[in-house]
């Protein structure tokens, strides 16, 4: 992917879906120093590889749920993208000396998780005040056609992850990001300017 992207960035290894059916644990196991993190659906399991001793980052793609236990993400370093209000809320809410570490996750044209555009700063604002949040806090978006080097949708959610990011006051909350999955490594040149980078790539594309 370092190649494609020709500019530094680091591999997530999606294994959600029990690693589209090749089994989660045993990809995790073999992958393990291969990437740089694992991206996954849901907290247990996350807690299931980390039982399993391995301690390669750890991302909860769709966030935490309303009834997770918070701890458990603190006390496993596993990190959660935050995509809601009530995620927000939640967090607002907590205390303690051990932070949370987080994806603030922005909708640049996938529609399925993330913050609008035109709400994005005022609710990014609203993250890092939080104080139970690590900061500087890393940043998720999604090509929705990536795959496809005709379209023009690619440019028009660089667009807005690009201004998203300039709009923030304070760069220094800006940790790294990623919006290139294993179908973004094809228009690679148009996403070299986003970094530090991280690059999610789908295990049952891969294994084709």
């Amino acid at each position: 992917m370092n190649l494609l992207l020709k500019t530094p960035s680091e591999l997530i290894a999606i294994i959600k879906a029990n690693a589209y059916a090749h089994g989660k644990l045993g990809v995790a196991k073999l992958l393990a120093d291969k990437v740089d993190g694992f991206g996954l659906a849901r907290l247990s399991e996350a807690v299931e590889i980390r039982n399993a001793n391995i301690s390669t980052p750890l991302i909860l793609l769709e966030g935490f749920f309303l009834h997770d236990d918070l701890n458990l993400l603190i006390d496993y370093n596993i990190q959660t993208a935050i995509h809601c209000d009530e995620q927000i809320d939640r967090l607002q809410s907590g205390s303690g000396s051990k932070s949370v570490n987080r994806l603030f996750q922005l909708d640049t044209g996938m529609h399925r998780l993330g913050f609008r555009p035109e709400e994005a700063i005022e609710k990014f604002t609203a993250l890092a005040n939080c104080k139970v949040v690590r900061k500087p806090i890393n940043i998720i978006s999604h090509f929705s056609s990536a795959d496809d080097l005709t379209s023009s949708q690619t440019t028009k959610q660089l667009a807005q992850l690009t201004h998203f990011l300039d709009s923030i006051a304070d760069k220094t909350l800006i940790g790294k990001c990623s919006i290139a999955a294993t179908g973004g490594g094809l228009g690679a040149a148009a996403i070299k300017r986003i970094k530090p980078l991280l690059a999610k790539c789908s295990i049952a594309e891969q294994s084709a």
